[in-house]
């Protein structure tokens, strides 16, 4: 491949670590999803910040918290 059709992160001469970098960071700042009852501890990535409770939930388990709030 041609080094003028290649991106900028793509250059030769740039090291190859920007991918492993950003996922080492969404990995640091992401947590694992808050739920817990007597059927399920969730270890599932937490996407969702739930403003009433501060807690951070996987997508299904917010869901299922608003739900229950009503």
């Amino acid at each position: 491949m041609a080094a003028p059709t290649l991106s900028v992160l793509a250059h030769p001469e740039f090291p190859q670590v920007f991918p492993a970098a950003i996922d080492q960071l969404v990995t640091r700042v992401l947590t694992t999803c808050f739920w817990s009852d007597e059927h399920c501890d969730c270890h599932e990535r937490a996407t969702v910040h739930d403003l009433k409770s501060e807690q951070e939930f996987c997508l299904r388990h917010f869901r299922k918290v608003e739900a229950l709030r009503g």
